[in-house]
């Protein structure tokens, strides 16, 4: 039985209300701003703040144990672009995988700059104009980023989203971990079906990319992959 496949369907009709969440946001990062949001048709509405705050809780928590398996596992973005992508012609584009780096630090400074911009009064036409290029933009991208993955597997994931970006840091401090044993005798069935399409087994199992699907383990053959505490 594959339970991941499982948990992402499960988890694409429950969480799919985020999505919807995405388009009717008015702030250029969503999710951080709902105390002082007025959007009465937000799938959030209600509690939104503490909703918000609980599931970023949940985040964080899941990912300090098992790295950024809510990426490979419960993502509905991701979900969908990887059924997407079995329509695929595949091809790598690995130097873009930092740009989501560059995006985090982007979406970082621009919630700083957001909130300052309540009190330093000549930020703020700065922060408007600002704002109002990052929801333009959003929905657009996250359209091209679902036609991509039928090219390109997980390209949203990989290249854009900033909330993998910070997730990805707790595969270095995860409780749980991706073993390659020595007995490994490099019939690169892992990297086959790797959803990070990651090179090398041993340098991706500490990979800030790999998104702990753990289909490496459940696809190696000779018992050389596991999950280590």
């Amino acid at each position: 039985m594959n339970y991941r496949r499982i948990v992402q369907i499960l988890t694409l009709v429950i969480l799919s209300p985020l999505l919807f969440s995405l388009y009717v946001c008015p702030f250029p990062v969503p999710f951080v701003l709902c105390r002082v949001c007025h959007v009465t048709e937000c799938p959030l509405q209600g509690g939104r703040y503490t909703r918000v705050l609980l599931i970023c809780l949940g985040l964080f928590s899941t990912s300090a144990i098992f790295g950024r398996a809510y990426c490979g596992w419960a993502c509905p973005l991701g979900t969908v672009q990887e059924y997407l992508h079995r329509f695929k012609a595949r091809f790598s584009m690995r130097h873009l995988t930092k740009l989501k780096y560059l995006i985090l630090t982007l979406a970082l400074m621009l919630i700083a700059t957001y909130y300052l911009g309540f009190y330093l009064k000549p930020l703020y036409p700065f922060v408007t104009a600002l704002s109002s290029a990052f929801v333009t933009l959003r929905i657009p991208i996250i359209i091209l980023s679902l036609v991509l993955a039928v090219l390109i597997l997980r390209p949203w994931c990989r290249f854009l989203c900033p909330a993998g970006a910070l997730l990805s840091l707790f595969n270095k401090i995860s409780v749980v971990r991706i073993n390659v044993k020595e007995k490994c005798n490099q019939c690169e069935k892992c990297l086959e079906n790797c959803t990070s399409e990651n090179k090398d087994a041993k340098v991706a199992t500490g990979s800030l990319d790999c998104i702990r699907c753990f289909e490496c383990v459940k696809k190696c053959k000779s018992d050389a992959i596991s999950l280590q505490v």
